[in-house]
């Protein structure tokens, strides 16, 4: 397996592998955020925030920064700025991207983009 972690991006494809018989980890995952098997990060983002219940406009304000103040064990005192929520899916890949297997690569979504061109 690589060491080098890729975030995803809203629109790239997940397809998860392994058991996902009833009770299995993988069942309660899907279950839990209400995606399929393969679905778009941004699919799995949009599921997470509607299990926090919020509106948009509070959703807008969390993925904006919320104005706060910050008190850590690294320094002395309050320290003034905004939190925000980011979410983010990493992709560890088994084996790294070399640009030899980059020349060689048909993406199965090479066809997806092209009609979504027209």
């Amino acid at each position: 397996m690589s060491n080098k972690v890729e975030n995803l991006n809203p629109d790239d494809v997940v397809c998860l592998n392994g058991d996902d018989k009833f009770g299995s980890p993988l069942a309660e995952i899907k279950n839990r955020f209400n995606i399929s098997r393969i679905f778009e990060f941004e699919e799995f983002t949009n599921s997470i925030l509607c299990l926090l219940n919020l509106s948009a406009e509070a959703i807008t304000e969390l993925e904006q920064g919320t104005p706060c103040r910050v008190m850590t064990t690294r320094q002395q005192g309050w320290r003034f700025g905004k939190i925000r929520l980011k979410i983010e899916l990493q992709f560890i890949p088994d084996e790294p991207l070399t640009a030899q297997n980059i020349d060689h690569f048909d993406s199965p979504l090479d066809e997806i983009r092209r009609i979504s061109e027209l």
